[in-house]
């Protein structure tokens, strides 16, 4: 749910999460849904020192990057790796404490 909310407000997108094709006739609630960013303060960037692949047909392609969006009240990143990686900040931030998955 995380890397799907995350990655689609990277890209202007709207997202919701529920039962996939079998039914959408419930209406699921995050934590992540209550945290208000405000209004985007510039385009996706790369978060890590790693490079992008220009790919003549499909534009970029993410290649072991972290992606960061900022927004007015708040930042969003996106790890699209099966690795852990760090990612320093020049101010600090919050994160989310909501009561679904406090850790």
């Amino acid at each position: 749910m995380r890397f799907g909310l995350t990655s689609t407000l990277l890209g202007n997108g709207f997202y919701s999460f529920d039962y996939g094709d079998q039914d959408h006739g419930q209406t699921w609630s995050y934590d992540e849904y209550n945290a208000y960013l405000g209004k985007p303060a510039g385009s996706p960037e790369l978060a890590s020192n790693s490079a992008i692949q220009a790919n003549a047909a499909s534009g970029y392609r993410l290649s072991a990057n972290v992606w960061q969006r900022d927004y007015q009240n708040g930042v969003v990143l996106v790890n699209p790796t099966n690795t852990a990686q760090s990612v320093t900040f020049a101010s600090e931030y919050e994160k989310i404490r909501g009561s679904q998955d406090p850790a």
